[in-house]
């Protein structure tokens, strides 16, 4: 008989959920006890119990099988470093996996990228619709007072803080994905949309303060955002519980627009399944082409890249959630 599934998730936030997520459901798929070692470092300060009430069996080095099968799956600049995949096990030893992304199961196929599609995600989607939020987590999102049909959400990714520990080179690229495009970009991002509908309100997450005051300045919409203490130090317990709030602000949103590298609203969305526009930097990272990503039936998400994606994120004709 095997023995129990185990993960430890790396990383910032999402990174950390993706892994718990998509091992729980393997874990499920196995028939086998789960468990989560969670520790906060300086991507993520919080400790699990302070962002959600789920009642995961916990794991850490006082309670760890020293026989345990330690697997270590991430994803570098080159790919995978080992397939993301958790084979069926075959001995009663404890599997313990040391992973941030989603991870698939031995009976399906799964694509190389970081995040795949089809049925793993929507499958996914189910696992994190059961995360429950610590009830200071909702009640902070409720003070908010959103309203879903007249909201598009905006999360706008940045580099972490210089002052979080990441292996050598993170840094920089960090800076080359979320920090050379624009906060003009963005802002004039959102007066198109709001040109389309100036109906709607515009929910800003974002983990920059500067950038959060370049749009509130800049933007013609009306931008709503939920308290932040300081969301560009990720060691601090507060800031983690600030994001917890946004990711559950933008799954109460009718639409969604992200950078494509940037996993915080991709979870969000598969509360709700919301139309996203994907932010996909090109040349030197200080433009970008838009790419619409919609659910469809069966397990697909299709995408377009015409001009026609902002309209179809805004307008009731083409996003029932608006209505």
């Amino acid at each position: 008989m095997a023995g129990r599934l185990i993960v430890e998730p790396v990383g910032g936030l999402t990174n950390r959920l993706m892994a718990v997520l998509s091992v729980a459901r393997i874990a499920h798929r196995y028939g086998m006890d789960f468990g989560v070692c969670w520790n906060p470092t300086s991507e993520c300060g919080a400790p699990f119990e302070a962002l959600f009430d789920t009642a995961y069996a916990r794991f850490d080095a006082t309670n760890a099988d020293p026989d345990r099968d330690v697997r270590t799956i991430g994803f570098g600049a080159q790919g995978w470093n080992v397939p993301p995949v958790v084979t069926r096990p075959v001995t009663p030893q404890d599997v313990w996996i040391v992973t941030h992304g989603v991870l698939a199961h031995e009976d399906e196929t799964r694509e190389a990228g970081f995040v795949p599609g089809g049925p793993i995600i929507f499958d996914l989607g189910r696992y994190y619709r059961a995360l429950r939020p610590a009830p200071a987590i909702v009640a902070a999102a409720d003070a908010v007072g959103l309203e879903r049909q007249r909201t598009i959400g905006i999360h706008i990714r940045r580099p972490y803080n210089a002052a979080v520990a990441l292996a050598p080179g993170m840094h920089d690229a960090e800076q080359r994905q979320y920090g050379l495009l624009p906060d003009a970009f963005y802002a004039g991002l959102v007066n198109r949309l709001h040109a389309l509908n100036p109906a709607l309100t515009f929910l800003l997450c974002t983990n920059s303060s500067a950038t959060e005051q370049y749009l509130q300045i800049h933007c013609d919409a009306t931008l709503i955002t939920s308290p932040k203490v300081a969301a560009d130090d990720t060691s601090l317990q507060s800031s983690a519980i600030e994001a917890a709030v946004d990711t559950l602000l933008l799954s109460r949103t009718a639409g969604l627009l992200r950078h494509h590298q940037s996993h915080f609203a991709f979870l969000s969305s598969l509360t709700h399944y919301q139309p996203s526009l994907l932010v996909v930097p090109n040349g030197d990272g200080t433009q970008a082409a838009l790419r619409l990503n919609e659910f469809g039936d069966y397990g697909v998400i299709t995408s377009t890249d015409a001009e026609q994606s902002l309209e179809r994120v805004v307008n009731p004709r083409f996003n029932p959630l608006l209505l």
